[in-house]
Order: structure tokens, then C-alpha cells, then sequence
């Protein structure tokens, strides 16, 4: 008679099924941090601010919240780097936060009534941080094809 052997199901997880599940733990790190960043930005604004007597200075978004926000490009590439077709939800999960706080500046602008227009600029900000999440994610996914 031939040997048998006994089937056992696996102890431990497969090595893809960790990587997708860090990954999605990731990308939903990178859409909390994301948001974090745009709340901080907002609440850290000082607002109208008079320098003058006839001049002002208006700061919906504190200034550093661009060189922040482009700390995401590091999660964003791990994520797509250990699975590369989360590498899109990634960005995603960088970028819409981030246009939340565009459009919560433009009011914030337009209901304090010192929007002259430009205030539309800031959605520049969700646009740098979109397109270098972008490139991170491709040269995550770039990189996890070369290894194979």
C-alpha cells in the first residue's frame, strides 16, 4: 500500500495575505494621518491678521501643512510596494483629505469675505501631494515587479 499523508491546514497565514493585510492597514493609516495633517493645518491658521493700520495678513492654512502632507508619499509607497494594486487607494486615501481642507479653506476665505478668488490655490495643495503620492506608488509597484 502507498503512504498517505495527512492534509493540515496551514498554521500560518500566507505570505501575500500578510502583505494585503498590511497594506490595507497602511492605506487606512495613510487616510487618518492625512486627515490629522489637514485639522492640525486648519487649527494651527492664525486667521486675519492685522499688521497695519490699513494692511492685513489673512492664514486659513498654516504654511508647513504642504511639507507635512508630502510625508505621505512614504506609506503610500510601502503600501503599493507590498501590494501593488492597493497602491491607487493609497493615494486616493493621501489626496481626499487633503481636498476636504482646500475646500474648508475656500470657505473659510469666502465667509470671512476676504476671498479676492486666488483662494481657489489652495487646492494646488491636494494636487502636489496627489502627484507625488502618484509617482510613490508607481515606484512602489515598479519596485515589487523588479523583484520578481
Amino acid at each position: 500500500m502507498g503512504e498517505r499523508t495527512a492534509s493540515y491546514p496551514e498554521v500560518m497565514p500566507s505570505t501575500t495575505n500578510v502583505r494585503r493585510s498590511v497594506s490595507v492597514l497602511l492605506t487606512l493609516a495613510t487616510c487618518a494621518a492625512s486627515a490629522v495633517i489637514g485639522l492640525v493645518g486648519l487649527a494651527s491658521a492664525s486667521g486675519v491678521t492685522r499688521l497695519s493700520r490699513n494692511d492685513y495678513d489673512t492664514e486659513f492654512l498654516h504654511p508647513s501643512t504642504l511639507m507635512v502632507a508630502l510625508g505621505l508619499v512614504v506609506p503610500v509607497f510601502c503600501c503599493a510596494w507590498l501590494w501593488p494594486r492597493a497602491g491607487g487607494a493609497a493615494v486616493l486615501a493621501a489626496v481626499v483629505p487633503q481636498v476636504a481642507t482646500a475646500h474648508r479653506v475656500v470657505s473659510r476665505y469666502q465667509e470671512s469675505g476676504w476671498g479676492d478668488g486666488l483662494e481657489v490655490l489652495s487646492y494646488l495643495l491636494p494636487i502636489i501631494v496627489g502627484v507625488a503620492c502618484a509617482i510613490a506608488a508607481l515606484a512602489g509597484w515598479g519596485l515589487r515587479r523588479h523583484q520578481r
